[in-house]
């Protein structure tokens, strides 16, 4: 038997998704009421604690997943300078824009489609009205040097809400879903 399963992806994610997405507690609702009963849906996008996890079981989702949550944790690739940053953050820290993967040189997304990253001085840059070439000098020689001011850190708006690195293991959330 095939298992039919939905995934939900607010706009409030990091990296990369759909740019018109609505935010995410306004498109559960709507999904549950379209699909038939019993239908699996899982909810992503924005998530960092137990507490929302268990708001969004509670609208009837079957689970959640997370992600920024997880790049504060000691096993996330991400580097010390790079953690430092996104624990400083708070929940204005992230825009969705393609000025991080202009900047980048991963700008192949399809329409409607791009990425939410730390709102540092690339996207000062981007919303100061400087040309793409100016954008992807300044930010070649900020990482030439070693400044973080200009990374391309991909998170979600839930990095505001944390403010610890932790091993993934411990002190973090216990996985539920509406299944266990």
């Amino acid at each position: 038997r095939a298992v039919i399963l939905h995934t939900l992806l607010g706009n409030e994610a990091g990296g990369h998704g759909s740019s018109i997405s609505p935010p995410l507690l306004d498109l559960i609702p709507s999904v549950l009421a379209a699909l038939p009963n019993g239908t699996p849906v899982v909810a992503a996008g924005g998530v960092a604690t137990g507490s929302q996890v268990a708001a969004l079981l509670a609208m009837g989702v079957s689970g959640v997943v997370l992600g920024t949550r997880f790049l504060f944790t000691n096993e996330c690739r991400y580097t010390d300078q790079i953690k430092s940053v996104l624990v400083n953050a708070d929940l204005r820290a992230t825009q969705r824009s393609l000025c991080f993967d202009e900047v980048n040189r991963t700008n192949f997304w399809p329409p409607f489609h791009d990425g939410r990253a730390i709102a540092n001085s690339i996207w000062n840059d981007f919303t100061s009205g400087l040309t793409l070439d100016e954008r992807m000098k300044k930010h070649d020689d900020s990482n030439a040097k070693g400044e973080k001011d200009r990374l391309v850190i991909w998170a979600g708006v839930g990095a505001g809400l944390t403010k610890d690195i932790r091993p993934a293991a411990v002190g973090h959330l216990t996985i539920i879903s509406r299944y266990n």
